[in-house]
């Protein structure tokens, strides 16, 4: 639950530490920054420990619009409050929080990849999350992602997601609530066979590590210390046989030689992006982009 009475530092914006140790052009160049701050009841805080030099290599993203973020002098004023992006008063976990359909509050890393480059190295994001608050009417809220920059091209590849009971249908038609792994097919796609949806696990409100992205060039999941199974429909036509709805498994998948994500350049995401009306909290620690 949302901590009323932490006392949240005010002298040092977690936004300054967005801008800090980069360029201006390097950061201004991807924002277009709002004239009023949000607001709020709490101040942001201060962000330690190693999560600090990994919130450097983000931006924060507010609002309905992926390019929204605010400015250093914008979070420094005393009277602006900030509640969808603060942290503890240790600075130990941040908290994101965001409500209505399409609006998000998440750090979104500014290096970019492509799948087909240097195999051999992973790109991969690690959080320890859990959602701390979620309204009744929430049906899907992301907190991890894998996405695509493309002129003209924006989404997923692939998104962690918590949904409501009959918000998802994983390979098998079955749809609990709980944590889903969602995969997208192509860029150009759309409908019910854009997306192939792979039950996680189900949600019991406690911190868990969550890894997502490639590993040695193979999109995975790792969740506390294990490789998720992903059982999914055959999106990607891994075995060339034509047939895109048979049932396959596996730790990884395989995208290097795939036409549709090949070359394409991604970044790495966290936060809460709702995905239907309500509101979430999600609280991370030990935030790291590898």
């Amino acid at each position: 639950m949302q901590q009323k009475n932490t006392k949240i530092l005010s002298k040092v914006s977690a936004i300054a530490l967005l801008l800090a140790g980069a360029s201006s052009s390097h950061v201004l160049a991807s924002c277009s920054y709002s004239n009023n701050a949000p607001s709020g009841t709490h101040a942001p805080g201060y962000v330690s420990g190693n999560q600090r030099t990994e919130v450097r290599k983000a931006k924060l993203q507010v609002g309905p619009s992926s390019t929204t973020c605010y400015s250093q002098s914008q979070i420094k004023n005393s009277n602006s409050k900030n509640d969808h992006f603060y942290t503890t008063s240790d600075g130990s976990i941040i908290y994101f929080y965001e409500s209505g359909e399409s609006n998000r509050s998440e750090l979104r890393e500014e290096r970019e990849f492509k799948i087909s480059e240097n195999t051999s190295e992973s790109r991969y994001i690690r959080i320890n999350s859990k959602f701390v608050s979620k309204s009744s009417n929430l049906g899907k809220a992301i907190f991890a992602q894998v996405h695509v920059d493309e002129s003209g091209q924006k989404g997923p590849l692939a998104a962690l997601k918590w949904a409501a009971a009959g918000e998802q249908k994983d390979a098998y038609n079955n749809s609990p609530e709980g944590i889903y792994l969602s995969l997208r097919r192509t860029m150009n796609c759309s409908g019910t066979d854009c997306f192939t949806h792979i039950y996680v696990g189900n949600y019991d409100e406690t911190f868990k590590t969550y890894r997502l992205g490639l590993f040695n060039g193979k999109l995975r999941l790792k969740v506390n210390n294990s490789y998720i199974n992903l059982p999914r429909k055959d999106i990607y036509d891994e075995d060339g046989d034509g047939n895109l709805s048979e049932v396959k498994t596996g730790s990884s998948i395989d995208l290097r030689n795939n036409t549709d994500w090949k070359d394409k350049k991604l970044y790495l995401k966290t936060g809460v992006y709702i995905n239907t009306d309500g509101n979430a909290k999600v609280a991370t620690k030990n935030l790291k982009f590898f």
